[in-house]
């Protein structure tokens, strides 16, 4: 017969108490107790130091005086709210202001009396975020950069990728001929940029110790972390930018070079005033990395701008627009720059944290490579149609690739994914992969402009002459006054001038004319948007070989509900 278990005494309480203390006390994440109406009961020192306080001091607080209720707080508060937990990035205020990104988790229990209780752990992020939003930019600012022959848009253009989502202000200076000229300014305050579009000085101030004269001198980065420790003295030769920089409230700035053929021709400038975190060396390597992309774009718009001044004939003009190809087809190729400094802000961000990051990570490359193959087809496509590599597929599997691709997607932003397939047969000779090229341009966008609750559906219906497909979605539609213009080469609408280079859709087209078939489009602002595809059926003949098995005819949903 066994030996009854003895209760628990009060000394092993004791010991327990003692035991989860320790751990508490011990942890390198911040952990914080808090009443429902966000008073701090407990704390230990991992969030004291996170915030610069003591423990004493943080439990004399509020939560509402360390939160910067934004959206993203918003966000969590409303989950937690509604199922007892929650997990999200939001920003936090240290005891001088300065700012944070903390990767907060947190839930709701009750008190041994009974009130409800919040626990909190705190994870400080303020780098890994900030090196995914740069690789964010850098996946994007190739396209972005090399889809205008104007400079001065392209320059607005980049400084705009840059602000607010990396930093509060930023600012191009380039080394022109009768000195150095302020082309760009960007700020998150728009009210506020005309203290940084002020006419400086067009000559370059020798002995400079910091900030865009300093990068232009040397060539070399120049970064300041807090104003208290790191500005020069009064006496420094650019004195005046600093006192400036003071009174903006600028507390960090990073400034790299701009450097082409083995030349500097101007800085790049981030700076912040407390709306992003102080900027450390983490960053450094990225914004060098975007500076190497805005060097590239200068050029390249000097020698278009070169070549058009040149020549003023028609004939001319159209030697123009070989060249202009011809330098998109260079930049499609170099465009892979990007992928190396993804790789080295991953092996910054991998010190810190070596799983959280691969699936960011890994969704930038595709990003990347994808805008690539799209700037190399479109220069490809000036030749002549584009080749296809057809053979008989089953479109159930085609349907069955697009549902995995897009499925997870959709549901990150809360809309509803339907594909269906329908009608028999189910084989079509088609090129695949530019099958899904063209599919996939269509659901990417259907994604993008779709609110949150609404529906995105693909479906395929099959006969003995065609193959049709749908992509319909229940956006906002497309404004009247756009439609004749959708499919035009580099063309973007108003609501999309920051995504891509706008060769989606005219390549999209180019596909399904290649395949002998058509694309067109239908939209109303009370209904959404569809994209409708018809391709001829166009089978192999017995002599080609055995084609793949069809599955019985009839209507197949794969996911999701309309």
């Amino acid at each position: 017969m066994s030996k009854p278990e003895a209760s628990e005494t009060l000394a092993d309480r004791a010991e327990a108490n003692e035991r989860w203390r320790l751990v508490v006390e011990h942890s390198p994440d911040g952990i914080v107790v808090s009443s429902v109406d966000g008073r701090i009961l407990g704390a230990n020192p991992a969030a004291a130091a996170m915030f610069g306080r003591t423990v004493q001091e943080l439990c004399a607080m509020s939560r509402d005086n360390l939160v910067v209720d934004d959206e993203a707080f918003s966000r969590y508060r409303e989950e937690r709210l509604r199922t007892g937990h929650a997990i999200g990035v939001i920003t936090l205020q240290q005891r001088d202001g300065r700012k944070l990104l903390v990767e907060m988790s947190g839930a709701s229990f009750r008190s041994p009396s009974g009130e409800v209780w919040t626990t909190s752990r705190l994870r400080d992020v303020t780098d890994r975020e900030r090196g995914i939003r740069a690789l964010e930019i850098l996946a994007g600012a190739g396209p972005a950069l090399a889809s205008s022959l104007d400079l001065e848009a392209t320059l607005r253009h980049a400084t705009a990728l840059i602000v607010p989502s990396l930093a509060d202000i930023s600012t191009i200076d380039l080394i022109e001929p009768n000195g150095v000229n302020r082309v760009a300014v960007a700020h998150r305050d728009p009210m506020r940029a005309a203290a940084f579009e002020r006419k400086r000085d067009r000559s370059l101030r020798p002995g400079a110790a910091v900030g865009a004269d300093y990068v232009m001198l040397t060539g070399q980065p120049s970064v300041v972390y807090e104003p208290a420790t790191e500005w020069p003295s009064s006496r420094a030769p650019d004195s005046a930018d600093i006192d400036s920089a003071r009174a903006a409230g600028v507390r960090s700035l990073v400034s790299v070079p701009l450097t082409t053929r083995a030349r500097t021709i101007g800085a790049l400038t981030l700076m912040s005033d407390g709306g992003v975190p102080a900027f450390g060396d983490s960053v450094l390597p990225l914004v060098q990395a975007l500076a190497e992309r805005i060097a590239m774009a200068i050029d390249n718009a000097h020698h278009l701008a070169d070549a058009v001044e040149a020549r003023r004939t028609r004939d001319d003009a159209i030697e123009a627009r070989k060249r202009r190809d011809e330098v998109l087809g260079i930049v499609a190729h170099d465009l892979r720059g990007p992928l190396n400094a993804i790789y080295l802000a991953a092996t910054l961000l991998g010190r810190k944290s070596k799983d959280e990051e691969t699936e960011t990570i890994a969704v930038a490359v595709r990003r990347a490579e994808a805008l690539i193959r799209d700037l190399l087809l479109a220069s490809q496509m000036q030749g002549g149609p584009i080749p296809l590599n057809r053979q008989d597929e089953d479109v159930d599997s085609i349907a069955d690739e697009l549902r995995a691709l897009f499925g997870l997607q959709a549901a990150a932003k809360s809309v509803r994914f339907a594909v269906a397939t329908e009608g028999s047969p189910a084989l079509a000779r088609v090129d695949r992969h530019r099958v899904m090229q063209m599919v996939s341009n269509l659901l990417a966008n259907a994604l993008r402009f779709t609110p949150r609750g609404g529906g995105v559906r693909l479906n395929f219906r099959c006969s003995a002459s065609e193959t049709v497909i749908t992509v319909s979605d229940t956006g906002p539609g497309i404004p009247p006054a756009e439609m004749p213009h959708i499919f035009d080469r580099f063309w973007q609408g108003d609501s999309s001038r920051d995504e891509g280079a706008g060769l989606g859709l005219w390549i999209s087209q180019g596909i399904a004319t290649a395949h002998g078939g058509t694309i067109s489009v239908a939209s109303d602002a009370s209904s959404g948007t569809t994209f409708t595809i018809t391709l001829p059926r166009q089978l192999a003949r017995a002599a080609d070989g055995p084609q793949p098995q069809s599955r019985a005819g009839g209507q197949h949903a794969l996911s999701g509900t309309d």
